[in-house]
């Protein structure tokens, strides 16, 4: 059970803080050229993999949302379609994908329901 519990959102106020522009501003004033580039590319870095530690988050709860669903006795089509969109819309989001998806979501209406 604790392999599906989110554990990189933890680090937002760590990641936040580095990549502030007063954080910055800071360690352009004090450090020395090639030492700020260097913490800056550094940083970025772990910004990218604090991100793909929140995609990992969310792909556990989306996981363990499908085995509880799989679980229970009634699950509409709208929460199906909601729990669906959302997937997909994490796995295109993340960086490097240059997509982000925004679905049409009259097209899924269906009268009978």
């Amino acid at each position: 059970m604790e392999s599906f519990l989110p554990r990189h959102y933890r680090f937002f106020p760590q990641v936040r803080q580095a990549l502030s522009a007063s954080d910055g501003e800071y360690l352009d004033r004090l450090a020395p050229r090639d030492v700020a580039q260097t913490v800056h590319r550094e940083r970025r870095a772990v910004a990218r993999q604090f991100l793909a530690g929140l995609h990992e988050d969310f792909s556990s709860l989306e996981r363990l949302a499908r085995m509880v669903a799989a679980l229970s006795p009634v699950i509409s089509s709208e929460q199906e379609k909601e729990r669906l969109i959302l997937g997909l819309n994490s796995d295109c989001s993340m960086p490097g994908c240059g997509y982000v998806f925004q679905p049409d979501l009259s097209l899924c209406s269906n009268s009978s329901n």
